[in-house]
């Protein structure tokens, strides 16, 4: 697999990304300067990525004036019409209740939002003037963990108050925005840290490479997809400092923590630590097959 970042094989050292999040609970590793210095800003709100929600942009452009929509404000004639011919749609489906980590919570997020869309262009609630009516019935499509997901993006949109009616300057689309983000690769960071937060010691050096290798590969294509999220969703990847404490921690046998006092210059790198643990490792370690991967893994 590709992920435009370095792999992690015996050619050569590996150098990775630093993100904001911290994978491995109970690493005690403190942070660089530069990471605690680290200013990161509020997420963007922006359309890219959020098809759903071109409907509401839509809708706000031909009933509000300015910032892309009608040249002239509507008459006050041309509004009373646009709220009365608003179609009263019931809501009859049962709201969404997905947390952001789970199994497809953000595909099905987009889905609801697509369709509530529709509603709120349906029922002519598009305008500014309308904002509050229009956050009383978006909120009804929230329950659960949803809910207060959408009580903090209501909270964080509401910061500003709503100027052109129109994307940026409407409360209720930035709001929208603000949740869908809230799930945009978060279930893809909760599984992944999961996974880096259970490796373990396997039966051999030639096993545990191989597994470690696997998860940190995916690991890294996570990272670089995230990179640009709001620290809540941003993954950070462990450096090489950070994936020795990890095999520290797995545990490793005791002959690997003796090898690692008595030769410290091969210690200084990922490729060099299997390597060197390949070398190493005593012969009774683990079935004839896996000795037979370790001879050909360090050849």
């Amino acid at each position: 697999m590709q992920t435009g970042l370095p792999s992690l094989s015996l050619q050569g050292s590996v150098s990775l990304p630093l993100l904001e999040q911290p994978l491995l609970q109970g690493h005690s590793r403190r942070p660089s300067t530069a990471q605690r210095s680290l200013s990161l800003p509020e997420p963007a709100v922006t359309m890219a990525g959020h098809k759903c929600l071109e409907k509401m942009l839509s809708g706000q452009k031909e009933i509000n004036n300015g910032g892309g929509g009608l040249v002239d404000a509507p008459t006050p004639e041309v509004l009373k019409a646009y709220k009365h011919e608003g179609l009263k749609l019931p809501t009859t489906r049962n709201p969404f209740s997905l947390a952001p980590h789970e199994p497809s919570a953000e595909s099905l997020l987009h889905a609801m939002f697509d369709i509530h869309c529709e509603e709120l262009a349906a029922q002519q609630l598009l305008h500014k003037s309308q904002t509050a009516q229009a956050m009383v019935l978006t909120a009804r499509c929230f329950t659960g963990p949803a809910l207060h997901q959408w009580t903090v993006a209501k909270a964080w949109a509401e910061e500003t108050a709503t100027t052109t009616g129109i994307g940026n300057g409407s409360t209720l689309y930035r709001a929208a925005v603000r949740m869908l983000k809230a799930y945009e690769n978060t279930q893809a960071v909760y599984q992944t840290r999961k996974a880096l937060k259970s490796l373990t010691w396997g039966k051999s050096v030639a096993l545990t490479m191989a597994t470690w290798e696997v998860v940190l590969r995916e690991a890294a294509a996570v990272a670089k997809r995230t990179a640009a999220s709001d620290p809540s969703r941003r993954l950070r990847l462990w450096d090489f400092d950070d994936t020795l404490a990890a095999l520290r921690e797995a545990p490793w046998p005791d002959w690997c923590e003796q090898l690692c006092i008595k030769s410290p210059g091969e210690f200084t790198n990922l490729a060099d630590v299997w390597k060197c643990l390949l070398t190493h490792e005593p012969l009774n370690m683990g079935s004839m097959t896996v000795r037979c991967c370790r001879r050909l893994a360090v050849a």
